[in-house]
């Protein structure tokens, strides 16, 4: 748990990188032309799905595909909290508590990216592609607890999503 601790402290720091450690998301080294939001509720977008590990939530709303952490991830987050105070030093759990807000407050935001930059999107052996305009692919390396979560959705999901950002794509 302390390292989720120190990852949030670098994470402050360094929005653009993000730790592969316990439950954080790991991007790959690609820039990405999104904007970070309030987050979403299923019943009031589009479409939205969520990862069969139940981490992470993924939707189309508008002109914007977004992706966040789910709800679910954040209850384990808070569980994760609360159960390690017990065993932790007034200073540590301090700490942990002041610095868990902190990371909460940061990661319950959804990531908004404009679906203006994806080129392509399809499904390739139950994994959602998505790729820029240079061929480069969002997501591809992205993670949570050892996961790939694009590989994650379930293939009914993954195909109706892609099919719909396909038509918004064509416009």
């Amino acid at each position: 748990m302390l390292r989720i601790m120190a990852a949030a402290i670098l994470l402050i720091g360094i929005p653009n990188i993000i730790a592969a450690q316990n439950n954080w998301m790991f991007f790959n080294d690609n820039d990405i032309e999104a904007d970070f939001d309030a987050r979403f509720m299923h019943d009031d977008i589009e479409f939205a799905m969520t990862t069969d590990a139940g981490s992470v939530d993924m939707g189309l709303d508008g002109d914007f595909l977004i992706i966040q952490f789910s709800d679910q991830f954040f209850e384990n987050l808070r569980e994760d909290i609360v159960d390690g105070q017990d065993e932790e030093y007034e200073f540590v759990a301090s700490l942990k508590s002041a610095i868990s807000s902190g990371v909460t407050d940061l990661l319950d935001r959804g990531l908004y990216i404009p679906v203006s930059k994806v080129a392509e999107a399809y499904v390739e052996n139950g994994k959602i592609i998505l790729l820029d305009d240079q061929g480069e692919e969002f997501f591809g390396e992205l993670e949570v607890d050892d996961v790939f979560v694009m590989e994650d959705f379930r293939r009914r999901d993954a195909r109706r999503f892609v099919n719909l950002l396909n038509t918004k794509i064509d416009g």
